[in-house]
C-alpha cells in the first residue's frame, strides 16, 4: 500500500478530508528540483481519529470509497 504524509487543509463534508501532499520531483532534462503539490480527499472516522485544519496526517491507498475518495487516513501526528 503506498503511504504519503500530508497536511489537512478542509474539513467541510463528513467523513472526508483534504489533505494537500508536498513532493520533490527531479527534472530529467534540466536537473532542476520542482516542488509538486497534490490535494487529496481522504476517508477517516470521525468517531475515532479527530482532525483539525493544519494538522500532519499520514494517509494510505486503500479500495474506493467513492467516486473521489481511495485513500484512508492511517494516523495523526
Amino acid at each position: 500500500m503506498k503511504k504519503l504524509k500530508g497536511t489537512v487543509i478542509s474539513l467541510k463534508n463528513k467523513n472526508t478530508a483534504v489533505v494537500e501532499v508536498n513532493t520533490l520531483k527531479v527534472h530529467k532534462k534540466y536537473k532542476k528540483v520542482e516542488k509538486i503539490t497534490k490535494k487529496f480527499q481522504v476517508h477517516y472516522d470521525s468517531a475515532s481519529i479527530n482532525l483539525v485544519i493544519n494538522e500532519k496526517v499520514v494517509i494510505e491507498h486503500r479500495r474506493r470509497f467513492s467516486a473521489t475518495k481511495s485513500f484512508l487516513v492511517v494516523n495523526s501526528d
